[in-house]
Parts: structure tokens; sequence; C-alpha cells
């Protein structure tokens, strides 16, 4: 026995509908990080002047990790999950906050 799998082509539809919405602003998003000269681009290049480009290469691989984990989360949709649930929200917010603060205080 085979079994097969019928697609609704009006769910196919709204959830394509929906994906075209997304591409625009996750390419758009992509190029900006990725074209201008942001402080990532910034610290690459002042620690490949500074150290060489042996050196520097964990720094560049940790950043294209780091945005790849942004966009990987991005296309999976946690963000609309967190802002559904708004007390989790919240302890995100509370969280990257206390960071932040140890950040200053332990490297003034």
């Amino acid at each position: 026995m085979t079994s097969t799998i019928q697609l609704d082509t009006t769910s196919f539809m709204q959830i394509f509908e929906q994906l075209q919405g997304m591409i625009l602003p996750l390419c758009l998003f992509s190029f900006l990080a990725t074209a201008t000269p942001g402080p990532n681009n910034i610290l690459l290049t002042v620690s490949g002047n500074q150290f060489g480009f042996r050196r520097s290469l964990p720094f560049l691989i940790g950043i294209r990790l780091g945005i790849g984990v942004i966009f990987f989360m991005m296309g999976t949709g946690v963000g609309s999950l967190i802002l559904s649930y708004p007390k989790y929200y919240l302890t995100l917010k509370y969280l990257g906050a206390a960071y932040l603060i140890y950040l200053a205080s332990a490297h003034p």
C-alpha cells in the first residue's frame, strides 16, 4: 500500500503568499548586514590590519556563524513565537538588559 499526500491548493497559495511577503525584507536585511560597513566589518578590518588574516580568521568565522544563527531564527519564526508569549518576551528583555549591565560593569 502506498500513501499519497494531497495538497489543498488554497492552503498552498496562502503559505506561498505569506512567504512571498517575507522574502523582500529578509533579502534587504541580509544585503544591508553584509554590504554596509557596520561594526562587524570595521572590527574585522582593524583585526586583519593589526593581527593579520590568519589570526583574524576565527573572528571572521564567529561573525559569519552568528549572522547565520540570526537568519535561521528569523526564518523559523522564533520572533513571532516570542511575541506571542509576552511573559517570555519580557523575561528575554530583562535578561538582555542584565547582560548589557554586566558587560558594562565588568569592562570599564
